[in-house]
């Protein structure tokens, strides 16, 4: 059974506190399974806290202090795990700067955005040593990585090298834990755009708790292992539920190429919930794979994009009942909506706010707008960030040709980054409105029951002549072709209307000719027009196996249009 006692409801807790107290209730009780094809490492709830609290001193000797944000670089493993807790052991900001971009000009920005002290990185992948690499390329070895100065990031002081932490730790004697208070920021996050530099996105202790409650109410566990294999780096995948309840969480070691199947994982290690992104519980449904009733899930989360009724299909397969969330980095769980009936559930439905939240659906003069009318969602709650990191002016993404570093001469001078950008007053909340509500972006309406349902990004949208298009009811159109099994609608340059309207199809299987199925149904659902440009029927129809899929979990329209036009050569 998960600890209640370790179920925090008090604005005084942070992670490393958490971490030790669970370390003394039923210290060898697994924390973390991080499974791969023919790999099982088992992180005891004492392991987690005595190997984070070797690495904080570690990062300590190494002159991270309290404030400083460390770009964590690994991906989801034992290492990613050690070091984002090690971080903030050490009284530091754990930063995620993946990066998108080949030419890295995202993750420098990031790192600028942050004033980056430290990096963390594997040395053996080479797609982000490369991008380390190039910044460092005039450079001092040191015992544990790279001393830097460098001209473009001023804040960088170091490079740390993560082979194995299990090995690198084996010599470590000493334990290291700052004073860390709740109010202090723990990770900054990046929003998931796909191209120029993310939005960096703050959050405190504080928050991380809170977030970590949120997602244990909305589990319901009862004591059995958590399935969760989203990116540490991502809101969804943070590691937080285990600090705020005791519940195992499994996850896959991303260091292995060869992953074992989800369903596999699920049955072998006895797990009772999951969080799948509707791509995965797609796949698991088209797998044809099933749980036998007496082991289906108790439920599975879900979120991170529209979510549609063909979601739906996988309880009675996999789980009971699914739990839609609807959220971003910005503001953690904002609505959820629990379904054991897939004929009662509407496509984008989110269901209804968290405790604490406050939603409106609103014009675009700021007015409220009726049920059943789309609008723009504004939030307000106790979860919603204080703003962005501010972007500095004066340093903007750098070509890696202009980069270049030197040795970094051995000091003392500790930069503290809390007293630089922790103040509100110097965020960018150009999100926000005058009394507080934070724009999300995205569009949406109220149902007549005061569910919201949630269409998509109004970023998404389509600029076609002088109409702009949203393109979710168009894919819920062509959805009713019964050649579709799935549809993404984006825009294709076009030298006249700005945009043409590519549908992007999933064909459904047994269709001998499903692209002639899909114009014909098409043709069918538009009445004439007098000109071409006045119609929002697509002009142009493509087959995809599969869609592109961002680290996230959630489609990638923009690499799905540059598809599009590669394929149209245009």
């Amino acid at each position: 059974m998960c600890d209640h006692r370790a179920i925090v409801h008090s604005p005084e807790a942070t992670i490393p506190f958490l971490l030790k107290r669970l370390s003394t209730v039923d210290p060898e009780r697994p924390a973390y399974i991080f499974v791969g094809e023919n790999t099982r490492t088992v992180l005891s709830r004492k392991k987690v806290y005595m190997q984070s609290a070797k690495m904080a001193a570690k990062l300590h000797r190494l002159g991270v202090c309290r404030g400083d944000v460390v770009a964590n670089m690994l991906s989801n493993s034992p290492d990613r795990l050690i070091c984002d807790f090690g971080v903030l052991m050490a009284g530091g900001v754990s930063q995620t700067a993946f990066g998108y971009l080949n030419n890295a000009d995202d993750t420098l920005g990031a790192l600028q955005i942050a004033q980056t002290t430290t990096i963390l990185v594997d040395p053996s992948v080479s797609a982000v040593v490369a991008i380390v690499m190039e910044l460092v390329s005039s450079s001092q070895k040191t015992e544990y990585g790279l001393d830097v100065e460098c001209a473009q990031l001023p804040h960088l002081k170091r490079v740390v090298f993560i082979h194995s932490v299990e090995t690198q730790l084996q010599a470590e004697t000493e334990m290291f834990v700052a004073d860390v208070r709740p109010s202090d920021y723990a990770v900054i996050v990046e929003t998931s755009g796909t191209s120029g530099v993310c939005k960096q996105v703050p959050h405190t202790h504080n928050a991380i708790v809170r977030f970590g409650e949120q997602m244990c109410f909305l589990i319901d566990d009862n004591g059995s292992p958590f399935y969760n294999d989203r990116f540490f780096g991502w809101f969804p995948g943070y590691p937080c539920v285990y600090p705020c309840s005791g519940i195992t969480r499994i996850a896959l070691d991303t260091r292995d190429n060869n992953l074992p199947r989800i369903v596999d994982v699920i049955r072998e290690e006895g797990c009772c919930s999951a969080y799948l992104v509707p791509t995965e519980i797609e796949d698991v449904v088209q797998s044809g794979v099933t749980l036998k009733t007496p082991d289906l899930l108790e439920v599975v989360l879900t979120g991170g994009q529209p979510i549609r009724k063909n979601s739906m299909e996988i309880i009675g397969l996999l789980t009971k009942k699914v739990i839609c969330r609807y959220g971003m980095s910005e503001t953690m769980c904002i609505c959820h909506l629990s379904v054991d009936d897939p004929g009662q559930f509407l496509d984008h439905c989110a269901g209804f706010p968290m405790p604490s939240y406050r939603v409106r659906v609103v014009d675009d003069n700021g007015l409220d707008v009726s049920p059943g009318v789309q609008g723009n969602i504004w939030v307000k709650g106790n979860g919603v960030f204080r703003g962005y990191l501010p972007h500095n002016s004066n340093l903007q993404p750098t070509k890696k040709e202009g980069v270049k570093l030197t040795v970094h001469k051995e000091t003392r001078e500790v930069t503290k980054m809390v007293a630089k950008w922790s103040d509100e007053k110097c965020f960018n909340q150009a999100e926000f409105t005058d009394d507080g509500w934070f724009q999300t972006g995205d569009k949406g309406f109220f149902g007549s029951t005061g569910t919201l349902f949630v269409d998509g990004r109004g970023s998404d949208a389509i600029m076609h002549g002088d109409e702009i298009l949203y393109p979710y009811w168009l894919e819920q159109l062509a959805r009713q072709c019964p050649a579709v099994h799935d549809v993404i609608i984006v825009p294709v340059k076009d030298p006249v209307l700005f945009h043409e309207i590519c549908a992007c199809i999933k064909p459904t299987v047994g269709f001998r000719d499903p692209l002639s199925e899909i114009q014909t149904f098409m043709s069918l659902q538009f009445a004439d027009v007098p000109h071409e440009e006045c119609s929002v029927k697509p002009k142009y129809y493509l087959l995809f196996d599969t869609f592109p899929i961002n680290k996230n979990g959630k489609p990638d329209r923009r690499e799905l249009s540059r598809q599009a036009e590669a394929m149209l050569h245009i």
